[in-house]
């Protein structure tokens, strides 16, 4: 029997894992599944589900010296969260040492063939866990919010550009091209009509932010006064206000912005949102076309939009899909909106790494090959928030088999 270790540190995940879980392993004698926490919600509700649980905070132990493996890695580790500029980073260090201590005890007392891990390349908390995989030589498969409806993303190596699709050549995939087209002639018809990030919708629990929120901090005084900083500038910035581009429909230059604490563009990215802004507004200038900029529904960095606005850029937040259609170039650092213009074979520069950076002078065909293979060859049916979404085990099964 194989041993599957599974890490929650949120009760969003540890949801996430459990539906996971009861689709594909609950009747699965091959495999058996035990969910790592850091948090107290999570862990009453695994537990109330039957579960088997632990609570990584009980493994912690003054005696264990931290390996010399973890101290080389703590910059690339904190990376996220130093940028963040949340915490102070002798807190980070505290921290990141004490979760380090915990999950190398606990993995210690048992033995593991594989992990599962949610992103593993953003904040700290999950980044730890990939490298006390990586210590244990644990066979890793990571996990991540699929960008297109009703999909999750899974991968061995990790998630976007730390992914094996850096490696992979999706042209050479077999793929139904004609059955794909009439898929995407329907889907971009509905995407047209009514676009939206499920992120964009999710509703704001202050009891599980402050008591369970996704950051490591075991201080509560620390996690309350963090909560209220975010808090304080949602509040302030909800009143925004939009441009009206009615007027405008093509000649323009779209800029999506991704959100600025997103860990694709903080780790995969040599360039900072502010400098892609002044580079979108320079090219839009020297292009004389108008520049359009659509935030990220969670961004709270309304400073960034006021500055792109004192130099003539045109905020939205219309339907991404119409703004994508309409648009002459799209410009993006590496977000999924770069893939999502193959569907209409736009001009597109990617600023940062992506995967699909090497496809985008591809022609049209080989541009919705690509899109074919994504959708059908690598994301997996199921979805992060959807409960009522079927995972489909034997991708993962699959998956499980190639390591």
């Amino acid at each position: 029997m194989k041993k599957i270790l599974i890490f929650v540190p949120s009760l969003k995940r540890a949801k996430f894992f459990y539906r996971l879980y009861e689709n594909v392993f609950n009747e699965n004698s091959m495999y058996k599944v035990i969910f790592l926490t850091t948090k107290k919600l999570a862990f009453n509700f695994l537990k109330d589900n039957n579960i088997e649980v632990y609570d990584i905070n009980k493994f912690y132990s003054k005696n264990y010296k931290i390996d010399n493996f973890f101290i080389i890695h703590q910059e690339e580790a904190l990376l996220m969260d130093l940028k963040i500029n949340i915490q102070s980073r002798k807190q980070l260090l505290k921290n990141y040492y004490f979760l380090i201590t915990c999950l190398v005890n606990f993995i210690k007392k048992n033995k593991y063939d594989y992990m599962f891990i949610f992103n593993g390349n953003a904040q700290y908390i999950e980044y730890s866990a990939r490298l006390v995989s990586e210590f244990f030589k644990l066979k890793t498969i990571f996990f991540e919010i699929g960008n297109f409806p009703n999909k999750i993303f899974i991968d061995t190596l990790g998630v976007n550009a730390t992914s094996s699709l850096m490696y992979k050549d999706l042209r050479n995939f077999e793929c139904n091209i004609k059955e794909f087209e009439l898929f995407a002639k329907d889907y971009l018809i509905s995407k047209e009509k009514n676009h939206f990030v499920p992120q964009s919708i999710q509703k704001i629990d202050f009891y599980e932010k402050i008591i369970n929120h996704d950051r490591y901090e075991p201080n509560i005084v620390i996690r309350i006064k963090n909560f209220f900083k975010i808090l304080v500038k949602k509040i302030k910035y909800k009143n925004f206000t939009y441009d009206n581009i009615i007027d405008i429909k093509s000649h323009y230059i779209f800029f999506p912005l991704q959100v600025s604490y997103d860990s694709q563009l903080l780790r995969n990215s040599n360039i900072t949102l502010k400098e892609a802004i002044d580079y979108a507004i320079s090219f839009s200038k020297k292009k004389n076309k108008q520049l359009v900029i659509k935030p990220h529904p969670a961004e709270l960095n309304f400073e960034l939009l006021n500055y792109a606005k004192e130099n003539n850029a045109l905020i939205t937040n219309e339907n991404t899909y119409v703004l994508i259609k309409n648009a002459d170039i799209v410009i993006t650092i590496n977000s999924t909106v770069g893939l999502e213009t193959f569907f209409y074979n736009k001009n597109l520069i990617v600023l940062g790494d992506a995967w699909y950076k090497k496809y985008i002078n591809c022609s049209y065909k080989i541009k919705l090959q690509v899109l074919c293979n994504y959708f059908n060859s690598v994301l997996v049916d199921g979805d992060y928030f959807n409960k009522k979404i079927v995972i489909d085990s034997d991708k993962i099964i699959k998956k499980l088999n190639e390591l």
